[in-house]
């Protein structure tokens, strides 16, 4: 007997679904809340609650993480240069590996690093802020690239600062720097420093470092480089972006996923419904030995028309793209006794010197003016806004909050290495925490007390 199944039919009433048009608009939310609709309005709120299940899981594992501030002392007579400093940060796209986090599609679950330079009445110290199971990582990149850097574990010192303003007794300038073009397009680095013909690096650390040597007792200037691994999608968005600016043709997708499948499909059922209107009406048959016109073949894309100025943007794109990014924030803050404050003596030293790193047909930085604590236009009460700057920047600093502020934005392991690295031999910046005398270990034959 053979096997039979049944299965309802399905009808779908065209002219009734058109005529909902002319409903009113809540009783056309009626009708179709009662005619099936109910399951997207299931779906957005289980949807809801998985994002926020899932947003409360990663605050609860971010204050359950446990940090290490370490101060990282400079190595007398330096002679490495960033290169150095690029190869440490690339040591560092390995944490969290094991977990698989690149995958995660969440930034907030990566392991986070936060580089920072203070200076504390002229007094300059380089520091990282690292997970504490990282720290093991940290050093062992630090120590490869500088043996004789000194590491240690210190206090946190925004602890020392005040926790709300206004504060009778200091005073806060803060912002955070972001990107004034798309992330793909790279700042100015430590390659463009160097001269051609002579070879001589002029570092450009040491315009910020002379900054931070000239303030004055009683001022505090911070500066935070907050950075977790990027992942790999911004790579696509940086080719995207260069076949645009190239005019390359789109290549043709093959595979056998659904999306190809119904956009090879659907046109061949558009086509023979198409081909059966017309032998109806026309009572002739379409064959297939029609001819076609020759089409002139276009070149693969128009980087040969581009200028040479254009074809240099091209190339330093595929530049950036070719390293290792981060996901990174900046963060500046000025803070200060009331008595001595002067945000315009001190802040536009810091924004020059990072000015040397923006170039008008690619990128560079500037103050984020939603963040910066200054009113914006056509507002009431320009002091309570300020206040309110005040307050959120400092709490974004004292936690390294990824979430707090803007979304942040993708600098490879050159650019990173050429905002943050230790100053060459010939960078005359005498307050800058270094190594004492050199250390060594004792040699291995060295009598013992025993043996005398």
């Amino acid at each position: 007997m053979p096997l039979e199944i049944n299965i309802p039919k399905f009808t779908i009433n065209l002219e009734e679904i058109l005529n909902w048009a002319n409903l009113p608009f809540f009783a056309l939310i009626w009708r179709l809340i009662t005619n099936g609709g109910w399951l997207i309005f299931v779906f957005l709120i289980i949807w809801g609650i998985t994002q926020i299940l899932n947003y409360r899981s990663e605050i609860i594992k971010e204050k359950n993480t446990k940090y290490v501030l370490l101060a990282l002392d400079v190595p007398r007579d330096n002679p490495h240069g960033p290169e150095v400093t690029e190869r440490l940060f690339a040591h560092l796209a390995t944490a969290g590996s094991a977990r698989g986090f690149v995958q995660d599609s969440s930034i907030f679950n990566r392991p986070r690093f936060s580089f920072e330079i203070i200076s504390k009445e002229g007094n300059i110290q380089f520091l990282v802020r690292t997970p504490l199971e990282y720290r093991n990582l940290v050093e062992a990149a630090f120590y490869g690239e500088y043996p004789n850097i000194e590491i240690y574990e210190v206090e946190d010192y925004t602890k020392d600062a005040p926790d709300r303003f206004p504060h009778p007794e200091y005073n806060l300038w803060g912002t955070e720097i972001v990107l004034y073009n798309k992330e793909a397009y790279p700042i100015r680095t430590y390659p463009s420093f160097e001269h051609s013909l002579s070879g001589e690096f002029k570092d450009p650390i040491s315009n910020l470092l002379e900054v931070l040597n000239k303030i004055r007792e009683g001022e505090q200037i911070w500066i935070q480089i907050l950075i977790t691994f990027g992942g790999l999608t911004w790579k696509k968005r940086g080719e995207e972006l260069v076949n645009k600016l190239i005019g390359a043709k789109p290549k043709e997708k093959t595979g056998g996923g659904l999306s190809d499948f119904l956009s090879s499909l659907i046109p061949k059922i558009f086509g023979a419904l198409s081909n059966f209107i017309y032998e109806i009406f026309f009572g002739e048959t379409i064959t297939g030995g029609e001819t076609k016109a020759i089409e002139k073949e276009e070149p693969p894309s128009l980087i040969s028309f581009l200028s040479p100025g254009e074809k240099e943007v091209v190339a330093a794109i595929q530049r950036k793209i070719s390293k290792i990014g981060f996901r990174t924030k900046i963060r500046i803050i000025y803070l200060a006794k009331k008595d001595v404050y002067d945000v315009h003596r001190a802040i536009p030293g810091i924004l020059g010197a990072l000015n040397q790193f923006n170039t008008l047909d690619m990128n560079g930085f500037k103050p984020d003016d939603h963040v910066k604590t200054m009113p914006s236009g056509f507002c009431l009460t320009p002091n309570r806004q300020i206040i309110k700057k005040q307050n959120e920047i400092l709490k974004a600093y004292k936690e390294r909050s990824f979430r707090r502020g803007t979304n942040g934005y993708i600098l490879n392991i050159e650019e990173l290495a050429t905002i943050y690295h230790f100053p060459v031999v010939t960078v005359e910046a005498p307050l800058v925490k270094k190594t004492g005398s050199k250390k060594g270990e004792p040699p291995f034959a060295l009598p013992t007390k025993e043996e005398f």
